[in-house]
This record gives structure tokens, C-alpha cells and sequence, in this order.
């Protein structure tokens, strides 16, 4: 029995590649939704503390410069709500494309093993043939 040859396995190798890469981006951008949540929470509670400074506080300049302080905040933490948002956006978008991947990945899967069973079914006729063949020249001298 030869080797089996897919014919296709030089495709094969490219959409495993492709969808490992997909992976690696699709966890590059979780780990960026991580971070940036991290973010936003290390804000929430930078925002939190400046509440209660402000209330400390009786110095009208000193409130004036926390509460510009705590503007700031604000405007940083819309602004990491904002990029989580498209980070999530971005996940969905290369979770489909996976998705995509995975289902090419999987029909050159199903394909491989349909011509490895061809393959096999013409193996087994060629020995069958063979063996038929030897069968004969064996009778034949039998005969003779």
C-alpha cells in the first residue's frame, strides 16, 4: 500500500494558518478589553476619591482645581467606554471571521477524509486484483 497524497493539503496548511492567526487576534483584542476595562475601573474609583476630596475640601480654589480634575476624569473614562465599545465591536467582527475559518477548516477536514477513503477503496481493489492474480497463475500451474 503507497503513502496517501492529499492534493490538497498545501490549501489545508494555509486555512489552519489563517485560522490560527484569527486566534491570536482574537486574543490580542480580550486582552485589550482587559486592560482597558482595568482602566476604567482604576478611574471609576479615581473618580470616586475625588468626590469625597471635594467635600473635604473648603478652599475654594482647591475645589475648583478637583473639580476640573474630576472633568477630566470623566472625559478619560467616556473615552475608554468608547474604546471598549469598539473593541467589542472588533471581537465580533473576528469572532465571525473564526467562525468563517473554522468552517472552511472543517469542509477541507471532511474532504481530506472522503479521498483518503477513496484512496483506501482503491488500495484494497488493487490488492484484491492481485491477489486474484496470483490465485490464477497458482491454479494454472496446479493444471498443468
Amino acid at each position: 500500500m503507497g503513502k496517501f497524497i492529499y492534493k490538497y493539503d498545501s490549501v489545508k496548511k494555509v486555512k489552519d494558518m489563517l485560522e490560527k492567526k484569527v486566534q491570536k487576534e482574537l486574543a490580542y483584542i480580550n486582552e485589550e478589553i482587559e486592560n482597558r476595562i482595568i482602566e476604567y475601573e482604576k478611574l471609576i474609583v479615581e473618580l470616586e476619591i475625588s468626590f469625597f476630596n471635594i467635600l473635604s475640601n473648603k478652599k475654594v480654589s482647591e475645589m475648583k482645581s478637583l473639580e476640573d480634575y474630576r472633568k477630566s476624569l470623566v472625559k478619560r473614562i467616556e473615552s475608554v467606554q468608547s474604546k471598549i465599545k469598539l473593541l467589542e465591536i472588533r471581537k465580533e467582527n473576528t469572532l465571525n471571521d473564526l467562525i468563517e475559518k473554522s468552517k472552511e477548516k472543517k469542509i477541507f477536514d471532511t474532504l481530506e477524509e472522503a479521498h483518503f477513503e477513496n484512496y483506501q477503496d482503491e488500495e484494497n481493489t488493487k490488492e484484491k486484483n492481485i491477489l486474484n492474480e496470483i490465485a490464477i497463475q497458482k491454479f494454472i500451474k496446479e493444471k498443468i
